[in-house]
This record gives structure tokens, sequence and C-alpha cells, in this order.
């Protein structure tokens, strides 16, 4: 699978919200870096609201003002179930069946997964990063049934995967062992540091 020829990169924000865990701090300096470069496709950060709900959340604003300072935009998806029961269904080790990509142009568009998994995709790409295969090696140390979670989605995203970012040399020999992905659809992106704080 080669990457498409796509004039944005469209990140999945659920791991940006604050407080940031460690997702979501390594996500924002990545992404600080990839808008640092002269030469990149534009950054749009998309997230979910309520069909019922009219009014911005207080994350929303945050995500605003987040996509501005990457010089991108944020883009809202409506959605027509409750975010509660997306989060029930993740606790069971489920998602829903809808494509994130179902009403896109196939190609238009390459999804940037910063927490291993995404909504899934009809005929899109996407680029997930991996920091770990611990939902393997311990999976009684997550939270719910995110272990069976991870087993069952993260094969469906590698196949949609031309790259995989990992965090370390380490965990990109696990994943070429756990999954078959060969060295050359991966790319290691070492976490970096906010240099406005150290």
């Amino acid at each position: 699978m080669t990457a498409p020829n796509v004039p944005e990169v469209i990140v999945e924000s659920s791991g940006l919200f604050p407080p940031l865990s460690g997702v979501g701090y390594y996500t924002r300096e990545l992404l600080k870096a990839y808008a640092a470069l002269p030469d990149h496709y534009p950054i749009k950060i998309f997230a979910y609201r309520f069909f019922l709900k009219s009014q911005p959340s207080p994350q929303e604003d945050y995500l605003v003002q987040l996509s501005r300072s990457l010089d991108g935009t944020l883009e809202v998806h409506h959605r027509l179930v409750p975010g509660q029961v997306y989060t029930w269904l993740r606790r069971i080790g489920l998602r829903p069946p809808v494509p994130l990509d179902l009403f896109e142009l196939p190609g238009s568009r390459l999804y940037f997964f910063p927490n291993y998994v995404g909504e899934p995709l009809l005929s899109g790409s996407c680029i997930p990063v991996i920091y770990d295969f611990g939902f393997m090696r311990y999976p009684n140390s997550l939270q719910g049934h995110d272990d069976l979670y991870l087993k069952r989605y993260l094969p469906r995203t590698l196949r949609r995967a031309p790259q995989v970012v990992v965090i370390s040399d380490y965990v990109s020999k696990e994943l070429q062992q756990a999954y078959g992905v060969p060295a050359e659809r991966i790319t290691t992106v070492y976490p970096a540091v906010d240099h406005s704080l150290l």
C-alpha cells in the first residue's frame, strides 16, 4: 500500500484533551515539530459532538486554540449516538462499525491516529502510533477491556496504514514480530521534550 497524495492530515483528538497523558504530550510535541517543517500538509484536528448539542464544549475550545497554534483548523463531526455510548462500548472492547471516511472521496485524506487505533476506515489510509505492547504482555494492567479492544482493532488499523510510527527501535522489532509489519513501513520517532519547560 502506498501513501496517497493528500491535501491534509486529519488528526484524531481523543488523546489531546487536558489533562494530558503521556500520549497527549507526545502527540502535541510531534504535531508542533511537524507544523514547523517548511513543507508539510495542512493539519486538521477532528473532534466529535452529539448532533443534539449545539454549543461547543470547553474541550472543543481548547482544540481550536491548539489547532491555531499549529496553523491548522478544527473539524467537528456530529454523531447520532451520545459519547457515553461510545465510552461504554470501549469499556467492553468494542467500537461502532461506522467508517470515519464514509462520505469522503477515496484517498482524499490521510488520518493520523496517535493512540494505537482510531475509528474504522472504509477506503482511507492512516498512520497509527504504537508505544508498546503492554496490552499483549500485561493485559491485566489495562482498564476495562482495553486489551481486547487493541487486540481486535489494531490489526485492522495496520492493514490501512502505509506507515506506522513507533517510539523506539525495540517497539519496532516487536511490531515486526507480532504483526509481520515490514521494517520499511515503520518509522521510529523518539519522544521529545518541551524546551519551554526544560
